[in-house]
């Protein structure tokens, strides 16, 4: 605080019991209410005084609680652990305004946010809080997901997952059509067509990493049978044809491995093919053919 207000100037001030010359400082003599004494003496040596009053007022006690643990892909947080309210908080990276911390624009790391408050009389105070800024989880599919056939086995989807620099197994969550609640995925309760495979694992800090991936789900070879005789006579022989969509291997209850076989049997005989498509997928179906006796009488 300058002393510059007594008159006429060239006196001296004398401030709790000693002179002082040009300012006071408020740190130096504390907090209160006093007075301070003007002495003048002129070029006759006489002397007159003045009193006046300072004021000297105490700084605001200011409190920064603990700052949550953030992840960097957290949403924008709103500050209020300072007291009391009604303050600034700063930083050197990371706040959109004099509240709002946003991880998103900065690397993970630890900042120090300072919270600083004014009071009614001008008087500052401030206090300092470290806010830590986490990574999130690398989470990768260790290996690639199958795709299947509608009549497929399950699938455990855990044993895909990798989770870099994580020390234990991680243990996330699955989400998708066909997955059960142990990470299974089941083909049959997914039904045909591409689906996505979600998974979410969440670290020790409430960080959470996502990763997707697809599976195609393949519907079953639909078989069908040209055969041009159904009802044969003992003796007689013919020829059957299977065909598929996409189908690559054959394989008869005869044992023929060839998509049309010739067959002549002495009774009524039931032929069955299984075809294999370029997906790997099987199905199975059946022709009967019927003898009829030569001496039959109509």
């Amino acid at each position: 605080v300058s002393l510059n207000t007594g008159s006429p100037s060239g006196g001296k001030y004398n401030y709790k019991g000693g002179f002082v010359f040009g300012s006071i400082t408020p740190t130096t003599f504390g907090a209160g209410l006093d007075s301070i004494k003007y002495i003048y003496s002129d070029q006759n040596g006489c002397t007159d005084s003045s009193y006046n009053t300072v004021l000297i007022d105490t700084l605001p006690i200011v409190i920064l609680g603990a700052l949550a643990d953030l992840c960097i892909n957290g949403n924008p947080d709103t500050l209020t652990e300072g007291i009391p309210f009604g303050g600034v908080y700063t930083s050197s990276q990371g706040m959109l305004n004099d509240s709002v911390f946003d991880p998103n624009l900065i690397l993970p790391n630890i900042f120090q946010v300072v919270y600083t408050f004014t009071d009614g009389n001008g008087c500052n105070g401030a206090d300092t809080a470290n806010l830590v800024v986490n990574s999130i989880p690398v989470v990768q599919f260790g290996t690639t997901i199958p795709n299947t056939c509608i009549n497929g086995a399950s699938i455990n989807l855990l044993s895909t997952i990798g989770v870099a620099f994580q020390a234990t197994y991680p243990k996330g969550i699955f989400s998708g059509v066909g997955i059960d609640s142990a990470g299974n995925f089941l083909p049959i309760n997914a039904g045909v067509g591409g689906h996505n495979i979600n998974y979410q694992y969440t670290d020790g800090n409430g960080c959470v990493g996502n990763i997707t991936d697809n599976i195609i789900v393949y519907n079953l070879p639909k078989i069908s049978f040209v055969s041009p005789l159904s009802d044969l006579c003992l003796g007689e022989d013919t020829l059957i044809s299977a065909s598929a969509s996409f189908s690559t291997d054959f394989i008869w209850s005869t044992g023929e491995t060839s998509s049309v076989i010739r067959v002549g049997p002495s009774i009524n005989t039931v032929y069955t093919v299984t075809i294999t498509d370029q997906f790997t997928c099987s199905s199975a179906d059946s022709v009967e053919l019927t003898v009829k006796n030569s001496f039959d009488i109509v």
